[in-house]
């Protein structure tokens, strides 16, 4: 589902993805197993107030293996899969020197485990980061320079 909130948008998504995993046998991997990820995302963008956008969203996955290796790990979340993950980004497009934008973002991934048996994890973790761009017309040229921190 899609809402246009007069310049703000809101999307909402339910979603079901079977894909292929890995099977250990005699030291040797296969993508003969599977992995069932039911979800919902749901997302938020646009432009706040003029030269302030927002792009933010949050997504909680259920992540099962659902075919192992002897069905060992049936019922098990699969690794590499947080429960929940969400991103906030903000830019500003600074009126003091034109083409000069602002940004800072910040994301969040709960804990997520590394293995079949759900005994060894990353525990949840954020991150935060602030940068800029610019952007220059030089002749018939367009140049953008980034920096991230």
């Amino acid at each position: 589902m899609k809402f246009d909130l007069n310049g703000l948008g809101l999307t909402a998504g339910v979603f079901q993805i079977e894909r292929p995993s890995r099977i250990s046998e005699n030291r040797r991997f296969s993508m003969d197993g599977e992995q069932r990820n039911r979800g919902l995302e749901l997302n938020a963008f646009g432009e706040l107030r003029p030269n302030l956008r927002l792009l933010g969203g949050i997504t909680y996955i259920d992540s099962e293996l659902t075919r192992t290796q002897g069905g060992r790990f049936d019922g098990n979340d699969a690794p590499g899969v947080p429960k929940l993950a969400a991103v906030l980004n903000l830019e500003w497009d600074a009126t003091v020197l034109p083409g000069l934008t602002l940004t800072a973002r910040a994301e969040h991934d709960s804990k997520k485990y590394v293995s079949s048996d759900n005994t060894v994890d990353i525990p949840s973790y954020e991150l935060y980061g602030i940068g800029a761009r610019y952007k220059r017309t030089i002749g018939d040229q367009q140049f953008t320079l980034r920096m991230k921190l």
